[in-house]
């Protein structure tokens, strides 16, 4: 993430079209090893925090919730902006093989 202006950004400040990520934590089931359980997880542990960092898929401004897909498990969460910190801008770069 990579946000060059020295003002932290807002939700309001979004601009559609760009991209962004953010740090969130949600309340979720848990497994042994404290991620969100995938379809081939046998063993769930408890229900916790998960905290990670996401991409912004979408916002609802009227309900200050947004959903982000973890970078992760690469599952998507909907989470109110109150749990959520650090937004900032995505440099989306191609892997040269």
């Amino acid at each position: 993430m990579t946000n060059n202006s020295t003002t932290p950004l807002e939700w309001p400040d979004l601009e559609p079209g760009r991209s962004y990520a953010c740090e969130f934590w949600v309340e979720t089931m848990l497994t042994t090893q404290g991620t969100p359980p995938t379809q081939d997880t046998d063993e769930i542990d408890t229900v916790g925090t998960y905290t990670s960092i996401g991409v912004v898929r979408t916002r609802d401004t009227k309900n200050q919730l947004a959903t982000v897909q973890d970078t992760r498990t690469l599952r998507d969460f909907v989470v109110p902006w109150s749990s959520t910190r650090n937004l900032d801008t995505v440099e989306w770069r191609t892997l040269d093989n």
